[in-house]
C-alpha cells in the first residue's frame, strides 16, 4: 500500500453530499445514474438488474451523472480539497474533522 504522502498527491477524496461518508476513490467504481423517464438517481449496485444502468423503477436506462458514488448510501459526492489521514486505521477524513470514525483523534502536525 502507498504511504500516506504518496496517497495525498495521486489520490482523490471523496465526501457524500447525504451522509457524509469520506472514502478513498478506489473504495467506489459505482457511477450515478439518472433515469430520463421517471427522474429517479441510483448507482449500478441498485439498478434494475443490480450491475448495470437500468431504473430500479421502471427499467429504462438511465444517463451517466457522475463517475463516482458513495459505497454506504449511493448518493452523489463532492471530491474534498484538504484531507487528512487516520494514523489508526489508515481511513480518511474531512480536515475540519478533529476525531476519525474509528474514535482516534486527529495527529497534531
Amino acid at each position: 500500500m502507498p504511504s500516506q504522502s504518496q496517497r495525498k498527491k495521486t489520490t482523490k477524496v471523496y465526501q457524500c453530499d447525504s451522509c457524509e461518508h469520506v472514502f478513498y476513490d478506489y473504495d467506489s467504481y459505482s457511477p450515478l445514474y439518472e433515469c430520463g423517464e421517471c427522474g429517479t438517481v441510483f448507482n449500478r449496485d441498485n439498478s434494475f438488474d443490480g450491475s448495470g444502468h437500468n431504473c430500479p423503477d421502471c427499467g429504462k436506462f438511465g444517463s451517466r451523472i457522475d463517475d463516482v458514488s458513495c459505497p454506504e448510501c449511493g448518493e452523489q459526492c463532492s471530491e474534498l480539497e484538504s484531507w487528512w489521514e487516520c494514523e489508526e486505521c489508515a481511513n480518511p477524513n474531512a480536515d475540519d474533522s478533529d476525531q476519525c470514525s474509528c474514535g482516534a483523534a486527529k495527529a497534531e502536525e
